[in-house]
């Protein structure tokens, strides 16, 4: 289906972005990942890695130069990157909350900046935002990082109008509660302060879904794929749940 495309996958060296660099490769997609840290396994000769802190935006601007000058055009990019902070507004940092900003919410226009100029002049372009479910409610604990993702959301919406006239789609996937690094992560922090076992939290976690069940990270991969494919040609601007069914409750 993506045979001799090209597409950009920030964060792509583990949890959803790792998921979705081995879907669009074996679809045939020439996937350059851009991560702060390499990949486990990439040996895949269609899988690309280029060291890149994405909340610098000179390291952006010299690794989406550095895949221009080996291809011709970026059909796709996965802004994918992103980290999260388990805190309320009193507990969280100045230092913290410039990092979740810097890399979730910058890091993403960074990377619109420079990958959009060239889509605008080939008039054509698919690009997926990774917001959260927190893009539509709140929870406890994440003032900070559901902030980030709110802000991400309405990102994909004003550049999905500001370029739509150049045949460049702009949507954004919403998981929810996915079984990825960061959310073993987030259970560790939350065991830490309530004293309850990782095992209880996983189940009350999954009991407060209507499905029953966190998700899987190539669960979301699809839904990127579906997404940047002609299959999704009508969508822009389109804010996609992959949550369970924990936001219609």
């Amino acid at each position: 289906m993506f045979q001799n495309k090209t597409i950009i996958i920030t964060g792509g060296a583990s949890g959803i972005g790792a998921a979705t660099v081995t879907l669009f490769s074996r679809a045939g997609a020439n996937v350059y990942i851009l991560d702060k840290k390499k990949p486990t396994d990439y040996s895949s000769l269609s899988i690309h890695y280029l060291e890149c802190d994405v909340s610098n935006a000179d390291q952006v601007k010299s690794a989406i130069y550095t895949i221009l000058q080996k291809n011709p055009k970026i059909d796709y990019l996965f802004c994918n990157a992103g980290i999260h902070l388990f805190a309320n507004i009193e507990d969280s940092s100045f230092e913290a909350i410039q990092k979740v900003f810097a890399t979730n919410l910058l890091g993403t226009i960074y990377c619109l900046q420079q990958v959009l100029p060239s889509m605008k002049q080939q008039r054509f372009g698919s690009i997926v935002l990774m917001a959260s479910d927190q893009a539509f409610i709140a929870k406890e604990q994440c003032a900070i990082y559901g902030a980030s993702k709110a802000a991400i959301a309405q990102l994909a919406k004003s550049t999905a109008l500001d370029y739509a006239q150049y045949g460049i789609r702009v949507n954004c996937v919403c998981p929810g509660t996915i079984d990825t690094p960061m959310y073993q992560a987030v259970l560790e922090q939350f065991q830490q302060k309530s004293g309850l076992s990782v095992s209880s939290i996983r189940d009350q976690v999954a009991e407060k879904l209507p499905l029953r069940r966190v998700g899987k990270p190539e669960e979301v991969a699809q839904v990127v794929s579906f997404l940047c494919s002609e299959a999704a040609s009508f969508m822009t601007g389109a804010l996609v749940n992959v949550d369970g069914g924990y936001t219609i409750q």
